[in-house]
């Protein structure tokens, strides 16, 4: 029987063509409002120097490179038109170690960064990450809020990024959230290495959710924004174990007009106390002015955690270069124009991807 190729099959195979490409793989992204055709490429080593992860200074190897997946790989804070232009102001609030914030300053040279992480561990490596960027990240040891006050927050130490506010804190809900992202791997035939820790999970919850508590100082976003002369906030990020809405409650009147684009993790979970809160949050933002976007990662599929956007619609009349989207990474923009512009004239049209992405390894 005749093997026919695939449309994938004939753009990977004319982009291996080329002597700078070690490897490709195309996929239809579904992230935007649209379906895109993208080829993802490894470069050959002599190509340009990629993002070095290990360089990052972490609370746990697992955890920096989960989140290395999610923010670098998955590029999951760009997705439903999330741009990054020239001399951006990005807002990371629930910094962590940094990783977007390093993501930003990667895909976006000339951007300007405002961190915020509370739990003193984690800024420590946080301040220490920033430093290696230069002068372009300002940290602040303290999270943001609907009120200025010294709280407790609720830290796991073998999962770091998972802790919160400890009003808000449950570590049966996080423990499950991570089995079931696990599982979920496991159905799609990605999780193979991890068959263990999934068989074993409920063995290895406790130690991966030990809770200590750590205190930590809250503030309000208008504060920091009159504290700092901020003038415009062309992206805020929000990653904050349920505190989302208190963060936004922070943001004076006044000041919602400087905010541009957020994009956000939102919790929801029937039955809880955050039951509603995706529509919730919704309400507010359109109010504001915004156009929304909300999506739930197929790995997440019965978890209570969804990825927010909200654009204002004028945004896109910015005279500002955009340097990055979610497609685009900055950094190897030339790079990638230029194998798109080499399979024009080893492609017919119908054929050619919308998009070429320099990645570091395959699979995605």
């Amino acid at each position: 029987m005749e093997h026919t190729m695939s449309p994938q099959d004939d753009v990977r195979a004319a982009v291996l063509e080329h002597p700078a490409v070690k490897g490709a793989a195309v996929r239809v992204d579904d992230a935007g409002p649209r379906p895109r055709t993208v080829c993802y490429v490894v470069p050959n080593e002599s190509g340009p120097r990629s993002f070095d992860l290990d360089q990052v200074q972490g609370v746990n190897p697992h955890e920096t490179q989960y989140l290395y997946d999610e923010i670098f790989v998955q590029r999951s804070y760009m997705r439903g038109g999330v741009t990054l232009r020239e001399d951006a102001v990005v807002f990371d609030v629930g910094a962590n170690i940094g990783m977007f914030s390093l993501f930003v300053l990667e895909n976006c040279p000339s951007a300007t960064l405002y961190a915020f992480e509370p739990l003193a561990p984690v800024y420590r490596l946080l301040e220490r990450n920033a430093a290696s960027a230069g002068d372009r990240v300002h940290v602040f040891r303290h999270g943001l809020a609907d009120r200025e006050a010294d709280v407790s927050f609720a830290f796991y130490p073998g999962n770091s990024w998972m802790s919160g506010l400890r009003d808000y804190s449950d570590p049966q809900a996080e423990a499950d959230v991570m089995k079931t992202y696990l599982l979920n791997e496991r159905s799609k035939g990605m999780a193979k290495a991890r068959d263990e820790l999934i068989d074993h999970f409920d063995e290895y919850a406790p130690a991966l959710f030990r809770t200590t508590e750590e205190p930590a100082r809250l503030r309000r976003l208008s504060e920091v924004i009159d504290e700092n002369g901020v003038e415009r906030i062309d992206l805020l990020k929000v990653d904050v174990q349920r505190a989302e809405l208190d963060v936004l409650h922070g943001l004076e009147e006044r000041h919602w007009p400087l905010v541009q684009q957020i994009a956000m993790e939102v919790h929801d979970s029937t039955g809880s106390e955050t039951e509603g809160r995706l529509t919730e949050v919704v309400s507010l933002l359109e109010k504001h002015g915004f156009t929304t976007w909300a999506i739930q990662d197929e790995l997440l599929t019965g978890t209570d955690r969804h990825t927010l956007t909200a654009i204002r619609p004028e945004y896109a009349g910015d005279p500002r270069p955009v340097i990055a989207d979610h497609l685009r990474n900055g950094g190897a923009a030339r790079q990638e124009a230029e194998l798109l512009d080499w399979l024009r004239g080893r492609l017919p049209g119908h054929l050619l991807p919308d998009a070429v992405v320099m990645v570091d390894s395959l699979p995605l």
